[in-house]
């Protein structure tokens, strides 16, 4: 428990490597005393959690398709914190179908055995999960092309692009916000926003 303790704190501290240090000496004290295998498991499971949070994808998806670690496993406290990084590895690599159904007994068991803290992590890992499966894509917008609801008056995204920024607005250097305007213009053109392309995108100064 020391060195995984130890593990975490590095890692807050930004320590990444050292981190991984930690946990790779518990792991050979471990082997050399014969230590319980699910010990094992849960600082092999930590371990992949900390390399996720570092970025390095691929080293947490080797240890997911290594450990032995499925949706359909039994739920059992013991095993919650290393299903629970298998989880997170699965949603982070676009896999979160997978693991959603895993999610929902994990969260029943911590449910019925009162373990609010479990219930608090699964339920994030949950929102996460669902996050890709609800959002429909949307069009992204060029940099100069405003928000519909901001200018009211834009019949389609696509008749601003056609016009280019009025170098009179930006950027702007005297442009000030009137009282319940929305994005500020300079003062060349203050009284054209937002029926006039002219003076699109508006300054961000002010």
């Amino acid at each position: 428990m020391g060195y995984r303790a130890l593990a975490r704190v590095q890692q807050a501290r930004g320590h990444g490597e050292a981190a991984l240090a930690t946990l790779n000496a518990f792991r050979q004290l471990a082997r050399e005393r014969q230590f319980f295998p699910l010990l094992l498991e849960q600082a092999a499971a930590l371990r992949a959690q900390l390399q996720l949070m570092q970025g390095d994808l691929g080293a947490a998806l080797r240890w997911a398709d290594g450990s032995g670690l499925s949706p359909d496993d039994e739920i059992s406290f013991p095993r919650e914190a290393a299903h629970l990084t298998l989880a997170r590895v699965r949603i982070a690599a676009g896999q979160a179908a997978a693991v959603l159904p895993l999610l929902s007994r994990l969260l029943a068991d911590a449910e019925a055995k009162a373990r609010m803290h479990s219930v608090v992590e699964i339920l994030t890992l949950q929102a996460l999960a669902m996050m890709p499966l609800r959002s429909a894509p949307t069009p992204r917008r060029r940099w100069n092309e405003p928000s519909p609801a901001l200018n009211p008056t834009a019949t389609s995204a696509s008749s601003w692009t056609r016009a280019p920024p009025c170098a009179a607005c930006w950027p702007s250097t005297g442009g000030r916000r009137r009282p319940g305007a929305g994005p500020a213009v300079s003062q060349t053109h203050r009284g054209c926003w937002p029926t006039s392309r002219r003076c699109w995108p508006p300054s961000p100064r002010g």
